[in-house]
């Protein structure tokens, strides 16, 4: 696969061992890159512009923020920015929450290769929503 058809993926998430874990699952991967990462909404908004991510991996809390604070201000300036929520909230309560915002929600405990099938979907432009 050529450099244009990677994937890049920004992960959003509280917890810096997640971080570094999605960073490094994906380190030798040909098909998707981990161009940035955030634990907090003011790195995520200085850091997006800066990568141009195609989609962004993120939990529904960033610290001290929640995500119906940051996501409405990401579709705002990011209209096109595919969004994957991959939370630990796995009910169908936790995407009616977020669905105005969101083009796919998956379970943190779902498998690397769900995770990476939500990627591809998402990324493609198609929704893609697994609960537990």
């Amino acid at each position: 696969m050529n450099g244009e058809n990677i994937i890049k993926i920004f992960v959003a998430d509280a917890h810096l061992i997640f971080l570094s874990g999605i960073r490094n699952y994906f380190k030798d991967s040909n098909e998707i890159e981990v161009v940035g990462e955030a634990e907090t909404i003011k790195d995520l908004m200085e850091k997006l512009s800066k990568c141009s991510p195609d989609l962004l991996l993120t939990n529904h809390n960033l610290r001290f923020s929640d995500a119906s604070e940051f996501l409405p201000e990401i579709k705002k300036d990011y209209p096109d920015l595919k969004i994957l929520m991959h939370t630990m909230f796995c009910k169908k309560e936790g995407l009616l929450k977020y669905i105005d915002y969101i083009d796919g929600f998956l379970c943190k405990s779902a498998s690397g290769d769900l995770l990476i099938t939500a990627i591809r979907s998402v990324a493609k432009g198609k929704n893609y929503y697994v609960f537990s």
